[in-house]
């Protein structure tokens, strides 16, 4: 019995601590092309949005002060996100016209009361 019990305990943090993280995702993108790094997550009330390319903050936005804020270093003129879609649970980041030196891993961060989510995207542009 004691060793179900543990299997089961095991098995319940395993799903509750991968619950907050999604599978690296790899999006491909052709040079001068718009591209889709995908983000989702379960909607909640005072949404916190991150998106960060390498180790730089690319793009900030916070619900309670509603302020939405580009790194205008990286990328600020040719990347979006819909606020609007925040609230929906959908923080996708829009970058047109790619270029081979956007090449990179991307890190969406959302924090909302339901809790908080990380995503991972490779970006390759060929």
């Amino acid at each position: 019995m004691s060793v179900i019990f543990t299997w089961a305990c095991f098995l319940l943090w395993i799903s509750s601590s991968t619950a907050e993280n999604t599978p690296d995702v790899v999006v491909t993108c052709f040079n001068s092309e718009d591209c889709v790094l995908p983000c989702t997550f379960q909607p909640g009330r005072n949404e916190t949005v991150e998106w960060f390319r390498q180790d730089a903050l690319l793009y900030r936005f916070d619900r309670n002060s509603s302020k939405e804020s580009f790194n205008p270093d990286q990328l600020a003129e040719r990347a979006s996100i819909s606020p609007q879609q925040i609230s929906d649970g959908n923080a996708t980041l829009i970058l047109r016209r790619s270029d081979p030196k956007d090449r990179g891993t991307y890190r969406c961060h959302v924090q909302t009361s339901e809790g908080r989510h990380k995503a991972k995207v490779i970006l390759k542009v060929e």
